[in-house]
């Protein structure tokens, strides 16, 4: 289990909710304990708007490749976008992790931030740190509200020496 001290402030990445939806990737159990320790209150959780949309994103295309038994991402989105249906089952599995947001951000554990960083602080995040654009922005936002904890599976954190990277 993680030995993140209790009520620090800690930015959930997209990863760690991906993995809490999934059905039988590694590190699952890990990830839904450490979620159920935000319910409780235990941390200071963040998110950013931008988390919420990779993770719906995300979700979507996972179910949509399920129901079409397809794996090309081309496919899959051009199916998505022609076939109401479709994005309508895709849509309720989606919508079970938004509605999970919503309600802890209602019980006043989890904060979403919905400000983006500027451009310049964008930019300038990218080139010191080589971070593609997401992550660079996700970083942006976390040196912006000094959060100096991350609970995360992508390695390319690991390069940032301003914050604390934790996984599951």
């Amino acid at each position: 289990m993680l030995n993140i001290p209790e009520g620090e402030m800690v930015y959930i990445d997209s990863s760690i909710w991906i993995i809490h939806h999934s059905k039988d990737l590694s590190f699952k159990k890990e990830c839904t304990e450490f979620l159920r320790s935000v319910e409780l209150g235990k941390y200071r959780a963040f998110i950013s708007t931008l988390v919420v949309d990779e993770v719906t994103y995300i979700l979507l295309k996972q179910k949509a490749s399920e129901l079409l038994a397809e794996d090309r991402h081309y496919k899959i989105l051009k199916e998505l976008k022609r076939d109401e249906n479709l994005f309508s089952q895709c849509w309720e599995t989606a919508q079970l992790h938004v509605n999970y947001v919503l309600a802890l951000k209602e019980k006043g554990v989890l904060r979403i931030i919905t400000q983006m960083p500027d451009l310049e602080t964008f930019s300038a995040t990218m080139d010191k740190y080589h971070l593609l654009p997401r992550n660079a922005t996700h970083l942006s936002i976390i040196l912006s509200l000094n959060i100096p904890n991350i609970i995360t599976t992508d390695p390319d954190f690991d390069k940032v020496k301003e914050i604390k990277v934790w996984k599951p």
